[in-house]
């Protein structure tokens, strides 16, 4: 019987050395795939553009020519950059400002996709303080840059004709020919 026994132990040994491997590179795996689930802990939007933000833009769409590009959502490090000059704090701290805003709309010829004009929906929210404070900030450094900024209060519809005669004097340059760049 102790034969036996033996037999069964040594030839058992090799596959159960097997399995606690097998499950061990299981386990590591499995831990290294939610560990990588946990660094990106993203999921997809369903849209870009908020419902308001959507409606407008079907509106700015037929208001605007086809020599002007309509750009959604576009962040302020986009569009505005530090003055030279500064030391290295004011530097970050300015940068560090502007990196994390984004505007609704900025309006670009389409030849050089040059800015234009920058558009803020404005909505209910407008009335804090806090977000009184933002608008004066943002359009204060839009003005600095010699980047006009229009403000049109959020609506259930909009008028193409009324925005096309809002947005005209900032769009005729885009259709002008063979601009500098």
């Amino acid at each position: 019987m102790p034969a036996v026994v033996t037999y069964i132990a040594h030839s058992a040994i090799p596959w159960l050395a097997a399995a606690f491997v097998g499950v061990g590179i299981l386990a590591g795996a499995r831990r290294l795939l939610a560990r990588g689930r946990r660094q990106a802990p993203y999921e997809r939007q369903s849209y870009l553009l908020t419902r308001a933000e959507g409606s407008f833009y079907q509106a700015l769409s037929r208001a605007v020519d086809a020599h002007t590009l309509i750009c959604p959502k576009v962040r302020l490090a986009d569009l505005l950059r530090v003055e030279r000059g500064l030391n290295d704090k004011r530097r970050r701290a300015a940068f560090g400002w502007i990196v994390g805003k984004h505007v609704d709309f900025v309006l670009c010829d389409t030849r050089h996709v040059r800015p234009l004009v920058v558009i803020e929906l404005d909505d209910h929210s407008q009335q804090r303080p806090d977000r009184q404070q933002r608008d004066r900030s943002v359009d204060a450094a839009f003005a600095n840059a010699g980047l006009p900024i229009v403000h049109i209060p959020t609506q259930k519809s909009y008028s193409a004709d009324a925005l096309r005669a809002t947005l005209a004097p900032y769009c005729q340059s885009a259709s002008t020919p063979d601009r500098a760049v």
